[in-house]
């Protein structure tokens, strides 16, 4: 009589159908399929066949982790179905790590034909078929733990799908921009006064309230960190990349590409840009007249142009009274007179003034936010 051996197919979906009858508390149960064949591959033929099932963590020898049970199935055209774990329970098997199948079918007894019972004329089938770990189905198994599951100590009494994590069962600094969509936080998810300074770091701080390109004026010598002199001070791009996004080339543009100057606010009074305004007596009248000290920088009505100081056009009127003898000098008492060539007169003033017009000023340096 030729031995019988069996190929067969094993669908494993132990967390499937344990997450799906889970509310049941149904048992673990794993789906075996096989088709019984002799030595040639030709089907076994139709009847009542019993087999016995083990599970091993090893290929070969071993003890058993799971002990198995029997089923007397029915064969049609070779195929066997049958649901391990509904005789033995399956719940102390570890499907996450590899393990192997061994199966054992009745077919010799002491007259040569299969006696209904599993002997040690029966050898086990070799070599063990192997189970591998089916990681969904894992998955699915755990996901009994989102169904039916007391969420209060994370939620509250709060419904999950609506309800809100406390800050409380968030771990400090755990939450980063990477673990953000972009645009996903808006100011609808944010609560009225539940942002304070002890959440933000110094640096965002300091650009929210001074932004990059303001200027200070500062009563001391060298700026403090994240400034810089207004001293016309050539600069890298690249190194204050966020004052050039700023301010650009209105100073002057460096070497072209790859520097660029800062303002040069050194003994310079400083005045609103004019822009668009008109009718008015405070716009500024030769606004597009301005220039610049370096080349490329700004002029015009724009930001970083300069003006030279000028005295606006006036007069002023000189009234006295005026007597002159036959050849004699011009009578009266003015700072300084005498006769004009064509016999007429003339006056000349005495010179007033300083070096410069200025209001009463104090001396600072300015500096620049990058």
């Amino acid at each position: 009589m030729h031995k019988t051996i069996i190929l067969f197919l094993i669908i494993l979906a132990v967390g499937c159908r344990e997450s799906l009858l889970h509310a049941q508390q149904a048992p673990r149960l794993l789906p075996f399929q096989g088709r019984l064949t002799d030595q040639n591959g030709v089907a076994v033929s139709n009847g009542v066949k019993l087999v016995q099932f083990k599970i091993y963590d090893v290929p070969t020898g071993g003890s058993p982790i799971w002990a198995g049970e029997l089923h007397r199935t029915t064969v049609n055209g070779g195929l066997v179905n049958v649901m391990l774990g509904s005789k033995t329970p399956l719940s102390g098997v570890d499907f996450d790590k590899q393990l192997y199948l061994e199966l054992t079918v009745d077919v010799s007894g002491p007259t040569g034909t299969p006696d209904n019972s599993i002997t040690a004329a029966d050898p086990p089938m070799l070599p063990r078929q192997v189970i591998l770990p089916v990681i969904f189905a894992k998955e699915s198994a755990d996901s009994r733990l989102l169904d039916g599951y007391d969420w209060s100590p994370l939620f509250g009494t709060n419904n999950p799908a609506a309800g809100k994590i406390p800050g409380t069962k968030i771990a400090g600094r755990t939450i980063t921009a990477s673990n953000i969509a972009a645009g996903t936080i808006t100011a609808n998810e944010i609560s009225t006064a539940s942002l304070t300074t002890s959440q933000f770091s110094a640096q965002t701080l300091q650009d929210i309230l001074i932004p990059p390109g303001s200027i200070n004026a500062f009563m001391g010598i060298n700026p403090p960190p994240g400034w810089l002199l207004c001293d016309g001070t050539v600069v890298g791009r690249t190194t204050y990349a966020r004052l050039f996004a700023v301010i650009g080339t209105s100073s002057g543009p460096g070497d072209g590409s790859t520097t660029f100057h800062l303002p040069d606010l050194r003994g310079m009074f400083l005045r609103g840009v004019n822009g668009s305004r008109s009718g008015t007596d405070f716009l500024d009248p030769d606004a597009a007249l301005r220039t610049n000290v370096i080349t490329g920088a700004n002029s015009g009505n724009t930001i970083g142009s300069v003006q030279f100081d000028e005295l606006k056009s006036h007069s002023h009127n000189l009234s006295q009274n005026i007597t002159q003898p036959a050849g004699g000098p011009i009578g009266g008492s003015g700072p300084s007179s005498a006769h004009s060539p064509d016999g007429g007169t003339y006056i000349t003033a005495t010179a007033t003034g300083g070096s410069e017009t200025r209001p009463k000023n104090v001396y600072v340096n300015y500096i620049i936010k990058y």
